[in-house]
């Protein structure tokens, strides 16, 4: 499972960062470098409970992300405010 998640991760960052979704060279590309990362990864040790918990993780940082941006928020009202 945890390295389902390590290549979920890795191709919403590759997504995210690329933004070339009609571009099928790129997303090949991506996709073999991906399965490289991934593979290294797994050949170093890098991937293991210790280093790359899970789920529980993931779901913890999306639990606390609306908390952050209405944090956020606030402090660009009060920046507001005094300028």
């Amino acid at each position: 499972m945890r390295y389902v998640t390590f290549v979920l991760v890795l191709c919403g960052f590759y997504a995210v960062l690329s933004g070339q979704f009609h571009n099928s060279l790129l997303m090949g590309v991506g996709a073999g470098c991906i399965a490289l990362i991934v593979y290294l990864g797994v050949r170093m040790g890098l991937v293991d409970e210790e280093s790359y918990p899970g789920l529980g993780v993931w779901a913890r940082a999306l639990l606390y992300l609306p908390y952050l941006i209405g944090q956020v928020i606030v402090a660009n009202i009060d920046v507001l405010k005094r300028v």
